[in-house]
């Protein structure tokens, strides 16, 4: 590989990397759940919805958000293998209003085990990847 296509791919990824992301978490305690070694004092950089790195501590970096998570701890989203969406159009308000109560307690992912509310699960899960309504990744 040429000098120049390196220093134009150097100067490429700089540039890319320029922009604030969108959130930077410091001072993260992020558990390798392979290992279950943790590694301290970490900033992770989240850009469109996705892990972009992971730093120490005194990396220099931007954020258009920023959350201090000292004293915490970040681990793999959870998945719940065995939900059940139902009771029909009369309960899908109510099924709904969970969405957001998932995420919130880390569980990213969940498969639905069977239920009446197809129509409103596929539209959900339309919202959600369009970040409309916050909920986790549904399989149905």
């Amino acid at each position: 590989m040429s000098v120049r296509i390196i220093i134009v791919a150097t100067l490429l990824m700089v540039s890319a990397c320029s922009d604030p992301a969108d959130l930077i978490i410091h001072d993260a305690n992020i558990v390798d759940v392979e290992t279950g070694e943790i590694q301290q004092n970490k900033s992770i950089e989240i850009r469109d919805g996705e892990i972009a790195g992971i730093y120490d501590q005194q990396a220099d970096l931007a954020a258009d958000e920023t959350i201090n998570a000292s004293g915490k701890y970040v681990i793999p989203g959870l998945w719940d293998m065995h939900v059940h969406f139902r009771g029909g159009d009369s309960l899908a308000a109510e099924n709904k209003a969970l969405l957001d109560l998932y995420v919130a307690n880390g569980v990213t992912t969940v498969r639905d085990a069977g239920g009446d509310l197809t129509t409103s699960i596929l539209n959900w899960r339309k919202q959600i990847q369009r970040r409309e309504l916050v909920g986790p990744h549904i399989y149905t």
